[in-house]
């Protein structure tokens, strides 16, 4: 009997004589990859431009959204490179060389892991409430828990692990786990993660004295991260080809284009709260101080965490107010005595300045009104 490599070249030679096509249905991918990979960097470069012009320091769970769209791009990169290598075309038009497939679905699991921490992280920041923060630390460890293991059962289900990519000729010797399996599993605890995920900010959002206006954009960014479970559910009817086609180069490319679509809309889900405050800035971003302007040096030393935490809350959720801050430092005169003072004019700082603290200088109070 021929050998595996045997058949397809005689296939491949067949085929030509016959005039086949040697791509297969799916062989347009790059241009969905492309697209994708372009919408996913707009949201997080409209993000990180907007924290740069309110001169904000950055939070972990943007530099984490940072990592993620990096493995986006990495996997829209291979992805491409992959296209020149014939990935997308039938396999028996393909030089034996070329048919390898392993890397991308690691860039996929950790990518994909980067962006549900990403968020959950962000909702610990927002949500200071004993409850919500229980749960959504329970949701983060179950993600780093679940992803973890996924990762490792994708990364050693088989033995030697070469024998993954080199099964394919039938020349090699080893034993895999069953891959649809792995990847199944794989996916429901994805969607699992995202559902939790997803179902705890609506617990305690809605319940919030807040306008209709910001109700309506917590909606939409929750709309977005369903659309990223909606593709999940589309991606779990793909991933059965996975390990049972004799034609892996050509029938895997709908996982891999559900792959980039689910990154590329998580992301943009991860940024909205960032994008939406990156179209209010303007020159009115100010808050006006009234204070006093005999104290032209005055700083602020020592932040204060709550005032931060609501500062931070607000700002990513559009929301707004105008209060009355006390700021208080005191004074000590050589003579022992202490002196308090109070402002009584006007003066303009950038909002990311405006931190409750202990001020070197003099007593303030202030009003704060932000627009």
């Amino acid at each position: 009997s021929c050998t595996i490599k045997e058949a397809l070249t005689t296939q491949n030679a067949t085929s030509t004589l016959c005039g086949v096509s040697p791509d297969g249905s799916d062989r347009w991918f790059p241009r969905v990859y492309i697209p994708f990979l372009c919408a996913a960097g707009a949201a997080v470069m409209a993000h990180f431009f907007s924290r740069f012009l309110s001169n904000m320091r950055l939070w972990r769970d943007e530099m984490l959204n940072l990592l993620a769209m990096l493995g986006c791009a990495a996997h829209t990169i291979l992805g491409l490179v992959s296209y020149h290598h014939g990935f997308g075309m039938n396999i028996w038009a393909i030089p034996f060389g070329d048919i390898t497939f392993y890397v991308a679905w690691h860039l996929y699991v950790w990518s994909r892991f980067l962006i549900r921490s990403s968020i959950i992280v962000f909702l610990i920041r927002i949500f200071r409430v004993a409850k919500a923060e229980r749960a959504l630390l329970a949701a983060l460890a179950a993600n780093v828990v679940a992803s973890t293991a996924f990762g490792l059962a994708l990364l050693l289900q088989c033995q030697p692990m070469n024998y993954f990519w080199n099964q394919w000729d039938g020349e090699h010797e080893g034993k895999c786990a069953n891959i649809n399996a792995v990847l199944w599993a794989g996916a429901v605890l994805s969607i699992v993660l995202d559902l939790w995920t997803l179902a705890l900010p609506p617990l305690y959002l809605f319940h919030m004295q807040l306008p209709l206006r910001q109700k309506f954009m917590a909606g939409v960014m929750l709309t977005v991260g369903i659309c990223t479970v909606v593709v999940s559910f589309v991606r779990l009817t793909t991933v059965k080809a996975f390990g049972r086609t004799s034609n892996p180069t050509a029938d895997t490319v709908a996982v891999c284009i559900a792959n980039q679509a689910e990154l590329a809309i998580a992301i943009i889900c991860a940024c909205l709260p960032a994008i939406h405050a990156f179209f209010k800035i303007g020159p009115g971003s100010l808050i006006r101080l009234r204070s006093s302007p005999q104290d032209p040096n005055l700083q602020l030393a020592q932040r204060g965490r709550d005032l931060h935490a609501e500062k931070s809350a607000r700002q990513a959720m559009g929301i707004y107010v105008t209060t009355d801050i006390i700021l208080t430092s005191v004074v000590r005169e050589p003579g022992g005595m202490d002196q308090h003072h109070h402002p009584s004019s006007e003066s303009e700082l950038p909002l990311a300045d405006v931190e409750i603290g202990e001020l070197k200088g003099h007593s303030k109070r202030y009003q704060v009104q932000v627009w």
